[in-house]
């Protein structure tokens, strides 16, 4: 599996006998680069390790942030390199791709018959045969004569529309891009040595021409992106006047930029060529190349409509790359390998500032066998930052509903948790735009104090945290090979943790999960709080106006939780002018409250709590009175029920219970503070179990309250 891409960052932990520290290592050389890691000799100290960095050109510029903490290291890395753009909503659920949908009929069907079987979908995408003869920013006539028209299907059911945009440009004196980038100021250009000079001669250079090389559409010419002029010609292309066709729901995927060339030593351009800006040679800047060319789409979306997030995602990437969109690894292979390895991957590209990340769902590469398809979404629809399902136009279409009844089934849940955890996932992007946390997490990143997080494989290469409440365990064998996994739940200031489906609560350590093919191993961090929006719609947008759902996830030896969630439009830069509400949420001593809001939201999105589920509740709740402004305003509905944990002993109570709070009444980001106050039920020796409700009547401005005591088995 290769990675397209160059991030040479490398953190290291440093262990004493108190504690652990982190520190960071950037390497800041974007030509050909190569890094040996050499563990620890036998006899050596475990954390003896060397590392060699070495570069074909350039100079050595490096970087070393002090830390101490993983996040102090995220934190220093943005400060150098920027802080991501918070992407729009749409762009965290599902993407739809293969090599290539057809025509306009293939396309909205594809849209309907997720309709159909109740899939939730945000993004279709078409692949570059949609294009006339491979000229880019163009349609091709007989399959996409009516781009428009098919885009009012698309934005109907509130999707988007995504199309793949190379940087290859075919040599045709009819296409207008060419006859632009002939102009050799703005395209890479190959040195012609004059003959009649000796080869020892290194004087001035007489002559260039444009670099013709290689690739889908034939011959073509390659664009000099380093060039500010070149990167403003190229976003020209992206404005709906020049792309016809194009609307405010057709954004862009930049393949092909490393950049690939059929003919190039190692597939790519020889290191000789130059850049006319600056007139450096391509060997300095190769892996540059991608980046720039990411950044001139995404700067093309933000001038054609500023109120808009653009969304641009680039196979090629350098250091710096998440200021302008997303990032996938590039062709992988439907095999259970390529699944395994996707996680780590996109683990280390968190750590290099790189978060908004995926690999295929499925694999690129030949077809999937169903249980391999099923693992592969059940991982990706928890962990993958970037959910798009990508597949090889020779291999067989793998859309949800071509599987059998059960694999449909299995499909259909993973999407619609996916849609489910939006609002968590969201507020874990808007901490990794305002502070660098990556969105995804080695376990060691939230974990350091707990060695064991250091060296076994399970934690570091096959366990993630997403955000810090979620931690998902890959499955990489098919049952036949395996029929339960190793899972390590790490240490910390929390008492357990709490697994995803049942709810049943886990103490920290190692476990030995079965397994079966509904779900993979997760579980929620005990003493935290999370955000759902529980009503299923079509797509993100039709969610908008649906309310949401907490879940607290009470840290049983203390009592306590705390979360947040960020709300804003979810699709334009009115964030950047304050519309947004980050809302903290606090659970002690029996109470929910609203500790903090930041920001005023202003836009016409939902803020309010249709329910509250608490779990982890030491005594069982009878009761749950709203307060605001410690005034008492209504008695609330609440349900509550004992769960099961591994062992008593291991949450240091006999029970656990779980509450659930129907129709609380509550808005978010409102400035009346208001209170959920549980009631439990007492209990005397020798006496039957009593509860104490309390009912409030109010009469005008007049109230009263009624305390009745309730006595039964």
């Amino acid at each position: 599996m290769a990675l397209y891409g160059s991030a040479p960052v490398m953190y290291a932990i440093h262990s004493n006998d108190k504690r652990q520290q982190v520190s960071g290592f950037v390497w800041l050389n974007p030509s050909d680069t190569f890094m040996k890691l050499e563990r620890a000799d036998a006899g050596e100290s475990p954390s003896n390790l060397r590392t060699w960095w070495t570069s074909e050109s350039g100079i050595i510029d490096v970087v070393c942030l002090v830390g101490p903490t993983p996040s102090d290291v995220s934190r220093q890395f943005h400060h150098l390199f920027g802080l991501a753009p918070l992407p729009p909503l749409w762009s965290l659920g599902k993407h739809q791709c293969r090599w290539n949908y057809w025509d306009e009929e293939d396309v909205t069907q594809i849209s309907k018959q997720y309709d159909t079987h109740d899939i939730p979908l945000d993004v279709v995408w078409l692949d570059i045969e949609h294009t006339d003869g491979k000229k880019y920013f163009t349609w091709n006539p007989s399959s996409f004569p009516s781009p428009s028209k098919m885009m009012d299907v698309i934005s109907k059911a509130k999707r988007k529309l995504v199309t793949i945009v190379d940087p290859h440009i075919k040599k045709d004196h009819s296409y207008s891009l060419y006859r632009e980038l002939c102009n050799p100021n703005l395209s890479i250009q190959k040195v012609v040595w004059p003959r009649n000079k000796d080869i020892r001669d290194i004087g001035d250079v007489e002559e260039s021409v444009t670099f013709e090389g290689w690739c889908w559409p034939g011959a073509c010419i390659y664009p000099d992106f380093t060039n500010p002029q070149m990167r403003e010609t190229w976003a020209n292309q992206v404005r709906f006047e020049n792309y016809n066709g194009c609307t405010p729901d057709v954004f862009t995927g930049n393949d092909m930029n490393e950049p690939s060339v059929f003919n190039g030593p190692e597939v790519t351009c020889p290191g000789d060529l130059i850049h006319p800006f600056q007139n450096i040679e391509h060997r300095n800047v190769h892996n540059l190349y991608g980046m720039y060319m990411q950044r001139g789409t995404y700067e093309g979306h933000l001038a054609r409509d500023p109120s808009s997030r653009p969304f641009v995602l680039t196979r090629s990437f350098f250091i710096g790359s998440h200021r302008f969109g997303a990032i996938w690894t590039g062709d992988n292979d439907a095999s259970w390998d390529h699944l395994r390895m996707s996680l780590p991957m996109l683990m280390a590209l968190a750590l290099s500032g790189n978060s908004f990340v995926g690999a295929d769902v499925g694999g690129f590469f030949r077809h999937p066998e169903r249980e391999l398809i099923v693992r592969w979404y059940q991982l990706a629809s928890l962990t993958y930052p970037f959910f798009r399902q990508h597949a090889h136009e020779h291999s067989p279409r793998r859309e949800p509903w071509l599987w059998d009844e059960e694999a449909l089934g299995l499909i259909r849940q993973a999407i619609q948790v996916r849609y489910k955890l939006l609002p968590y996932l969201y507020t874990i992007f808007a901490d990794f735009h305002r502070g660098g946390s990556p969105v995804l997490r080695p376990l060691w990143w939230e974990f350091l104090q707990d060695q064991v997080c250091h060296h076994d494989a399970i934690p570091v290469e096959e366990s993630v945290m997403v955000g810090d409440a979620l931690l998902v365990r890959s499955v990489h064998k098919p049952l036949a090979q395996q029929r339960s996994v190793k899972v390590y739940l790490p240490t910390g200031a929390h008492s357990g943790w709490y697994e995803f489906t049942s709810g049943r609560f886990f103490a920290a350590g190692w476990h030995s999960v079965e397994l079966n093919i509904n779900s993979i191993p997760a579980f929620w961090r005990s003493g935290l709080i999370v955000p759902f929006k529980e009503t299923l719609r079509r797509s993100s947008e039709w969610t908008f106006q649906d309310p949401f759902t907490l879940v607290v996830f009470v840290d049983p030896s203390k009592g306590m939780a705390k979360g947040d969630l960020y709300i804003d439009d979810y699709k334009t830069n009115q964030y950047k002018t304050g519309d947004f509400i980050d809302v903290q949420l606090e659970f002690s001593a029996g109470i929910l409250s609203q500790a903090r809001v930041l920001g005023s939201l202003r836009t016409n999105v939902s803020t309010r709590v249709e329910s509250i589920k608490i779990v982890g509740l030491r005594e069982q709740p009878s009761s749950a009175v709203l307060s605001e402004d410690d005034v008492d305003t209504a008695q609330l509905e609440v349900s509550s029920k004992r769960v099961p944990t591994e062992t008593a002993q291991q949450v240091h109570a006999a029970s656990v219970y779980e509450a659930v709070i129907h129709n609380p009444g509550i808005i978010l980001g409102s400035h009346r503070g208001w209170k959920i106050r549980l009631g439990t039920y007492s209990k005397s020796p020798g006496r039957k179990r009593t509860r104490r409700l309390v009912l409030k009547t109010h009469y005008g401005c007049l109230s009263r309250e009624f305390v009745y005591v309730l006595r039964g088995a």
